[in-house]
């Protein structure tokens, strides 16, 4: 396919291009507004601080992680919705806590509600872990009890305040509370441009891949090219060559027939017209197959005129690809022209039909191309 049978594919389907676009569009903004793709996010912050020193950074906010992503699947959040990160380098010791929802509002109340309860569940761990570090009456003593409890304890750290001979002191969790919710996702507009843009894609390669697939026969010039057959729109006063047909039939001394075989849906009643108007100023006498019920072979009567050599029945054939009917209603006539409609042939059918019908020994006079 050319460039400019692509443009003029394009051309040809526009309505249905834009209409495409148009409708993925508005899909994308109502889909938009009934699934709400549009959320607010808030962040709040969790810095763990330990005064003594005795408590390793990693273990703090390992433990602050782990208690926040536990609270948000009990307030219902998923990996798709919210985040827990642990920063780096200087911020090693920062937890941040990320939510997306509808409301605004909503998103930073819960945020800050989230972290507060983490800081608050973290306190009570380390409440409960420094209680059971004052309570023993020797460090050592602690170490026995490790190998019963350690699913319930967290052994490295006492190990760790073991080996350090530091006091423990209560880490603490400060939380920088969420003042502000910002846009994430993508809004209606967005996604209705989006959305468009993927209509124009989609449309844009099917009308192209049809364009190649089913080679439709666009126009005139197309035709021409494509078959050695004499071709004519259906819109030409000299659409059959008539002269050239009548000529033929000049030697005659019977009744000549011509056959209008459409190749799928084309309509023939304006080359009918057109065909018996030029025949008729040509000095012949022009006849509807279906009208006159004569045998093609039967000798003229009086009352068809005095020149009975000089008369052609036109008929109409049903469609070539609606069955074997007009195909042998095609081959029995003296020449068949074939109609096709721009746009709904394609060049293989025609090929096909002209293939099959030299075989049954027809004589393909011409083709004519209908709106």
């Amino acid at each position: 396919m050319t460039f400019s049978e692509f443009v003029e594919t394009l051309k040809h389907y526009r309505k249905v291009f834009l209409c495409s676009v148009a409708l993925c569009a508005i899909a994308g903004l109502i889909l938009a507004f009934a699934v709400g793709t549009s959320k607010f996010e808030a962040t709040s912050t969790l810095t763990a601080v330990d005064p003594s020193g005795g408590t390793p950074t990693s273990e703090m906010v390992s433990i602050i992680r782990s208690n926040a992503e536990d609270l948000l699947k009990e307030f219902g959040f998923t990996s798709k919705n919210s985040q827990v990160t642990i920063g780096t380098g200087q911020n090693a010791n920062i937890v941040s806590v990320t939510i997306r929802m509808r409301d605004k509002e909503q998103t930073i109340e819960t945020v800050n509600s989230i972290a507060h309860e983490t800081a608050q569940e973290t306190g009570t761990y380390y409440d409960e872990l420094k209680s059971r570090y004052d309570e023993s009456e020797l460090k050592e003593d602690i170490a026995e009890n490790l190998s019963n409890e350690d699913e319930a304890w967290n052994m490295t750290l006492l190990q760790h305040l073991l080996a350090s001979k530091t006091l423990f002191q209560y880490p603490e969790i400060i939380v920088d509370d969420a003042l502000k919710a910002e846009k994430s996702g993508v809004g209606p507009l967005s996604l209705g441009i989006i959305a468009g843009i993927l209509g124009f894609c989609v449309a844009f390669a099917a009308i192209f891949v049809s364009g190649l697939v089913r080679k439709p026969i666009k126009n005139l010039s197309m035709l021409r090219h494509m078959s050695d057959i004499p071709s004519f729109s259906g819109e030409d006063a000299d659409i059959i060559m008539i002269h050239q047909l009548l000529d033929r039939e000049e030697e005659r001394g019977k009744r000549g027939s011509i056959a209008l075989l459409p190749l799928t849906s084309a309509d023939c009643s304006p080359v009918l017209e057109k065909l018996s108007a030029g025949i008729a100023e040509a000095g012949w006498i022009a006849c509807s197959g279906e009208n006159n019920g004569k045998d093609a072979n039967a000798p003229m009567s009086v009352e068809d005129g005095k020149h009975a050599d000089r008369c052609i029945d036109i008929e109409i054939c049903p469609s070539f690809c609606d069955g074997s009917s007009g195909r042998k209603t095609a081959a029995d006539s003296d020449c068949v022209i074939v109609c096709v409609r721009c746009w709904e042939d394609t060049a293989t059918s025609l090929e096909n039909a002209v293939e099959c019908l030299r075989y049954m020994g027809a004589s393909v006079a011409a083709i004519v191309v209908t709106s």
